[in-house]
Parts: structure tokens; C-alpha cells; sequence
């Protein structure tokens, strides 16, 4: 194999070192998240990469540079996972894979390490923490260009828990085969944003390929008060608005036309009202459009999938919806 190839030569442990170094640096970005944007993933290398700094000898020279790495690690998923361990599934990513967040913190806790939360940034996943909820915001890439295998075409979608349960979530992913199934779990349909001429945002295709792709761009940014952010990945720019007011937040689509898609938990079983939805601590109002709801299979792990249902508004130009939130 190639590590023992590496290992065979004089200084092949200078040389180990070396490529971690090399993989550290490439695989994370500044704000410590994985360069792939899965937080399950995310997980799981940390949970090996503390298997790693538990084995280096007090003295050796990768010891500190891998520790300062795992901080880092350490820091961006205490500001995505919430105390109990739940995250956002962006990306790839489902229930069940990834350690459980708990048990990763006592394992960095018992080898000198904690988490110090830090604001999520060059990543472009946001973590707005409010009362009774918390709203998890990807105005990010889709991943790394040369490497986007378990990109989504998601740009501008966001998933909310109320009262420590799901509420509006990401589908998450089922499969790995190259399916309809795993083609519709990619695909813009199945994020909480909008679909033009229904059409991905980016070309995702054969499973784990990405061609044409969405740039999104971060307009303004006010920390956890306002977000705004648009991407042209339809030739046309979709714009989108997170506000935050004294009730909950406010959500504005800007487009020249387009549908709106939100995916409710498997838990709930929401009845439209009119121009609203009332749900246990939320109610969802909008502005205009035309509503309706629809059945979806909510991926809860791989090979598992529960029927839900999504809201779906179809709307031109503008699309404004406001959630309130429960005091």
C-alpha cells in the first residue's frame, strides 16, 4: 500500500507527517470545517483524528500541530451541533453514522481538549440560536470545486428546530446507489429553497458527479440579526433575505419566478390554513403565491425513509414568509 511504501524509506515517518500536514491544511478550512461541507462527516473524521492524537507520544512533533487542528475541528462543531447533538443535514449526511456529538466532546475532554464556541464563518453555514429554536442557515459552497462528491445542489437552504425537535428539515440521504432516489436526495427539489423552471441550481448527476455549478455570494451580514445572500445558478440570480425580529425571523425570496419548497419532519402533520401553518411552538405565514402541500420521503437513516409532507408556493418576483416563534 502506499502508506507502508512511505514507511519502508529512511525518514518515512517525516514523510507521514508531512502529507497530514498537507491534508490538514487542504481538508479544512479557516473557520476548522471540513472542506466538504457535511457535518456527519465532519464528525466522523474528528472522532478518527482524536484516535490519531491519542496514540502520538507526548514528544512527538505532530502532536501540537495536530492538536491545534483539532481545536479548530472541535470549535465548529460545538457551533453547528446543538448540547443534545443535533445538527443540520446538509449535504451528505443522515442520522445514525456520525458518533454522537456527546461522546466526542468527552473524548476531546479526556485528552485535553474543549470546545470553545466560535462563531461559524468561511464555511458559509450559519447558526442562529434563539429562543426556543434554532435555525441553521447554508449560504455556503456546494464543496470543494475538484472534489464536490457529496455536494447537494442546496444553495440558500436552511432547516429549524423548535423546542429541541425538527420542524422544517433536510430531507438527508437514504442511498448511495445511483438512483432516482439518490438523484431527487441531491437535488434542489428536495431543499428548503426554490426550484426555477424546475431545474437544479447545480448539475448534479451519477451519484457522486457535479457539473455546472451555483456560486453563492454573501451580500450583507449582520451576526445572527440579518443574512443576505443570492447565486445565478439558474442564469438568473435568486436572492434570498434572513431577518431576525422580536417574534422569530423572516425569510424574503427574490426572483423572477420560482417555487418554494419546505420539508416538514415525519412528526408533524401540517393543515394549510389560508396563507398559514400552525405547528407545535411556530406558525408559518406568507404573503402570497399559490400553496399546497405534498407527500415526500424523509431519508431518517440510510436505507430508511418516513412519509412527510412539504409546503410547496409557486410566486413571482417576490415571496415573503414570516415565522413566529412560541416566547
Amino acid at each position: 500500500s502506499f502508506v507502508s511504501r512511505v514507511l519502508e524509506d529512511d525518514d518515512g515517518q517525516e514523510k507521514a507527517d508531512r502529507l497530514l500536514r498537507q491534508e490538514l491544511n487542504e481538508q479544512y478550512l479557516p473557520d476548522g470545517a471540513h472542506f466538504e461541507l457535511s457535518v456527519m462527516y465532519h464528525l466522523i473524521l474528528l472522532w478518527r483524528q482524536l484516535d490519531l492524537l491519542s496514540l502520538l507520544d507526548a514528544n512527538d512533533r505532530l502532536r501540537k500541530d495536530l492538536r491545534n487542528n483539532l481545536q479548530k475541528q472541535l470549535n465548529w462543531a460545538d457551533s453547528m451541533c446543538t448540547p443534545d447533538g443535533r445538527f443540520p443535514h446538509f449535504n451528505d449526511s443522515t442520522n445514525g453514522i456520525a458518533p454522537p456529538y456527546s461522546k466526542i466532546v468527552a473524548y476531546a475532554r479526556a485528552l485535553g481538549l474543549s470546545a470553545n464556541t466560535a462563531a461559524p464563518g468561511a464555511s458559509g453555514y450559519r447558526h442562529w440560536v434563539m429562543p426556543n429554536s434554532d435555525l441553521w442557515i447554508d449560504v455556503a459552497a456546494i464543496g470543494p470545486d475538484y472534489i464536490p462528491g457529496h455536494a447537494h445542489a442546496d444553495n440558500l437552504t436552511f432547516v429549524l428546530d423548535v423546542h429541541g425537535k425538527p420542524v422544517i428539515v433536510d430531507p438527508a440521504i437514504s442511498t448511495y446507489e445511483k438512483t432516482p432516489r439518490r438523484a431527487w436526495e441531491r437535488s434542489t427539489h428536495a431543499h428548503n429553497t426554490v426550484t426555477v423552471n424546475d431545474q437544479n441550481s447545480s448539475d448534479v448527476w451519477g451519484g457522486f458527479r457535479v457539473g455546472q455549478r451555483a456560486y453563492t455570494t454573501i451580500e450583507k451580514e449582520e451576526s445572527e440579526k440579518c443574512l443576505v445572500a443570492s447565486h445565478s445558478g439558474f442564469k438568473i440570480t435568486h436572492r434570498r433575505t434572513f431577518t431576525r425580529n422580536e417574534k422569530g425571523f423572516h425569510v424574503q425570496d427574490q426572483c423572477p419566478e420560482g417555487t418554494l419548497r419546505l420539508h416538514f419532519d415525519h412528526r408533524l402533520h401540517p393543515i394549510l390554513q389560508g396563507e398559514k401553518i400552525e405547528l407545535p411552538g411556530i406558525t408559518i405565514r406568507w404573503l402570497a403565491g399559490e400553496p399546497k402541500l405534498e407527500d415526500y420521503e424523509q431519508a431518517i437513516g440510510f436505507n430508511l425513509t418516513k412519509q412527510a409532507k412539504r409546503l410547496v408556493i409557486s410566486f413571482a418576483e417576490e415571496m415573503d414568509m414570516t415565522f413566529e416563534l412560541e416566547a
